[in-house]
């Protein structure tokens, strides 16, 4: 085989090799995603998740007050979420609290939160403060710190499933369905049918759950009149209005035509029109009543009381204090179910005799009240000055009367009902889980609802009703797509109370399944293209100049090699 033939069969190689760095290569995408900082207790807690297509080796640490407390490192595949935690003693002050996280792909992220602790730790195994509530999810309990213990409330009911998110802790409880929490419910949903009615026509259907917790409407009743919204009436529309239960979850007010509006979702199920443990029973008591009987003039008088709600959930209550019928002072205070609080009102009075009267006036509605009569006795003295300027805030002084002696009260936070959605747009693997999370801000105490619409209802996992306090509260949407494409979501969260409505578009992209070289999913790289095209048009031209230069060396070389002939003798 000559030269020519050799430079031939090399450029025809590098071409192939060329080629196949020019085939379409599958790049992966880096990314890794914190979220759900929190402190619950002693413990600190946070999510993080490989946002990249591949598998990811994942380094995190907690920072208290830029001082690292706690690292780790895991592997995460695609899309996969891992929750971590640490305890951490917290004393009296600010915290700056940080965790952050980064993929063996360079890619980072962090999450920060501001942690203040302005009185001492009261209950312990989680530390907690007096009053403070807490979520046992291992053993769906409901639990107040009270008098430095922790009480359990409620077990797996009632106030368990009303104040805790139990979605997600492993049980499918509390009115859970496969739609609204995957999590638990998925593939053990048992056959049967629930109490949603629909009308197809003069059909009156009922929806139908099989046990792969896949939902099928079904001919239930045919109307011998008409069907509406989902109930079968005879000619004129006379239902009478209130509020009832719509069915075994909804309470709505139904209208004298028979439709419904306001229709809100019971945690606990709906009853007699109420939801369970939501808007039951109300009601608050005066358990305890003390008061002095007779005091000199110039003495303080006081009367001492313990207020218990004996309602079915949280209330906030105030409890006044009236003196000869005239308004005199009243303090707020938030108690549980079952709980109690001893409260106490110093007074003074001129001499004579005082009809004083104290009275319990629960949000809900219910009230309490009892009423005595003090004699104060005359004795020459006066009542204390309203500042006596001795440094120290006594009983009578406050920063109006005295500034001297007490401090100005810090301002009370003022909140402005609002909802934030993040993030908007989001890519998913199919199959896998993406993240939407929904921070609400609530000028007051309310219900909010939350609708989600535009995509099949058995691919997402969300809250359909939560209770917020006054303050902020975050909770999450679920996505699981179960076909590749590009979809849209329209988002709604009302305030029930406020009459507010909020609406966001969140948009995604599902991507299909693929698995290429070390189990990485991505896309084609024009870059890796172009590439492999500039390489291929280098290898050739080298080619081409190599055979034409050998092409004019051989026919010399060919010349030079020839022996010349012997001379011939004759």
């Amino acid at each position: 085989m000559d030269y020519r033939n050799g430079f031939l069969i090399s450029a025809v190689v590098f071409s192939f090799l060329a080629l196949l760095i020019s085939t379409p290569t599958f790049a992966f995408t880096c990314g890794v995603n914190v979220y759900g900082l929190n402190v619950e207790g002693d413990e600190i807690v946070g999510y993080v998740q490989n946002s990249g297509t591949g598998l990811e080796l994942i380094s995190y640490g907690f920072y208290v007050n830029d001082e690292a407390v706690r690292t780790g490192s895991f592997e995460l595949r695609a899309s996969q979420t891992r929750k971590v935690e640490h305890t951490y003693s917290f004393g009296y002050g600010e915290y700056n609290i940080e965790l952050r996280a980064e993929a063996g792909c360079n890619a980072n992220d962090s999450e920060t939160i501001v942690h203040n602790i302005l009185e001492p730790y009261m209950c312990q195994n989680p530390y907690g403060f007096e009053g403070q509530d807490y979520c046992d999810y291992t053993n769906t309990r409901y639990m107040v710190c009270q008098d430095g213990e922790w009480v359990v409330v409620d077990v797996n009911e009632g106030e368990y499933c009303y104040n805790c998110n139990a979605c997600g802790d492993g049980l499918c409880n509390c009115g859970e369905t496969a739609s609204t929490c995957w999590t638990d419910c998925r593939n053990i949903c048992t056959p049967e049918y629930l109490d949603t009615y629909r009308c197809n026509g003069d059909w009156r259907q009922r929806l139908y759950r099989d046990s792969d917790c896949e939902y099928e409407w079904r001919d239930w009743e045919l109307c011998s009149g008409d069907c509406v919204d989902g109930y079968c009436v005879d000619g004129y529309y006379d239902c009478t209005p209130g509020w009832k239960c719509k069915d075994s979850y909804h309470r709505a007010y139904q209208n004298s035509d028979c439709s419904w509006s306001s229709i809100t979702y019971c945690f606990n199920r709906c009853e007699d029109g109420y939801c369970r443990g939501e808007y039951g029973t109300c009601g608050v008591s005066l358990e305890e009543f003390d008061y002095i009987t007779q005091v000199s003039e110039g003495s303080p008088a006081w009367v001492k009381v313990k207020v218990k709600n004996t309602g079915t959930r949280k209330e906030t209550i105030r409890v006044k204090l009236y003196i000869d019928s005239s308004y005199w002072a009243s303090e707020k205070v938030e108690l549980y179910s079952g709980s109690k609080i001893t409260k106490s009102f110093n007074f003074y009075l001129l001499e004579g005799s005082h009809n004083v009267r104290v009275e319990a006036v629960a949000e809900c509605g219910s009230t309490d009240a009892r009423t005595v009569t003090i004699n104060v006795q005359g004795s020459g003295t006066q009542p204390p000055q309203a500042c006596n300027y001795n440094g120290v805030c006594e009983y009578g002084e406050s920063y109006q009367t005295c500034p001297h002696d007490c401090s100005e009260p810090e301002p009370v936070p003022t909140y402005t009902t609002s909802v934030d959605v993040h993030p908007t747009s989001l890519d998913i693997e199919n199959f896998a889980t993406g993240i939407v999370s929904i921070d609400i801000t609530s000028a007051k105490g309310q219900t909010f609802t939350i609708d989600v619409s535009s995509v099949s209802k058995e691919w997402l996992s969300y809250p359909s009703s939560l209770e917020v306090d006054v303050g902020d509260k975050r909770v999450y949407l679920y996505i699981t797509p179960e076909e590749p494409g590009t979809y849209t979501l329209e988002l709604s969260v009302k305030a029930e109370y406020e009459g507010k409505e909020f609406t966001e578009t969140v948009e995604f992209y599902v991507s299909p399944v693929q698995e290429v070289g070390s189990g990485m999913t991505g896309f084609l790289t024009a870059a890796s293209a172009n590439l492999a095209a500039v390489i291929i048009g280098i290898v050739i031209v080298i080619a081409i100049l190599l055979y034409i230069g050998f092409k004019r060396i051989r026919p010399e070389e060919e010349l030079s090699e020839i022996e010349p002939a012997e001379p011939k003798t004759f």
